[in-house]
């Protein structure tokens, strides 16, 4: 599954908060039932939520009858372990209400095929202009400005503003999730 479509999965402050339940819980395992108590969600949505994570490969579900567990996916998937260790940190934080908009702000920045276009060429080309940009990667230009707005707000994307003329070159990045989210978005063999 490509990387874009893993953070579309994560793109959301439910999936990301029954995912924290699965990760904080003692036994990294919640069943359907817990998890409609934990966030008032009727069983259905629970259900589809969590099969969404299920999909992306971050967690495993057993069925037991009509009794549903789901359990963190650890082993044999080194990209999405790798995915899990750099979110456990800041699903684990206690940082009051506002814990999801960091992650939120990140995986939705990687969550576009466009933007990872985008990503790719600027790792290839870097210090790249706008207009060499544009037809680099084949997107009309206001797409473009429109999907470095999300990269740039997101850090993944640095602009130099030198002589009036803009050009683009990746950021360094300086916590886990993001370095991990990056590296996975330019490495083009990603696909497993």
């Amino acid at each position: 599954m490509e990387i874009w479509k893993i953070c579309r999965a994560l793109n959301n402050p439910i999936r990301l908060k029954l995912l924290r339940m699965v990760m904080t819980s003692p036994k990294h395992k919640i069943n359907v039932l817990e998890a409609c108590d934990a966030l008032g969600l009727k069983k259905s949505l629970s259900s589809l939520y969590l099969k969404r994570l299920a999909e992306a490969g971050f967690l495993r579900v057993e069925r037991k009858g009509k009794f549903v567990a789901c359990s963190a996916a650890l082993g044999g998937r080194s990209k999405i372990e790798r995915l899990q260790t750099a979110l456990k940190e800041l699903l684990s934080s206690k940082n009051g209400q506002n814990w999801t908009e960091p992650i939120l702000t990140r995986v939705n920045a990687i969550s576009h095929h466009g933007r990872i276009h985008i990503l790719r060429f600027i790792a290839e080309n870097s210090d790249v202009m706008f207009n060499e940009l544009s037809s680099g990667v084949g997107m009309p230009k206001t797409t473009v400005f429109r999907q470095l707005g999300v990269l740039v707000r997101a850090g993944f994307v640095a602009v130099n503003c030198e002589n009036s003329l803009h050009s683009y070159r990746l950021a360094p990045q300086k916590d886990l999730l993001s370095q991990v989210l990056l590296s996975f978005a330019v490495d083009v063999r990603f696909a497993n």
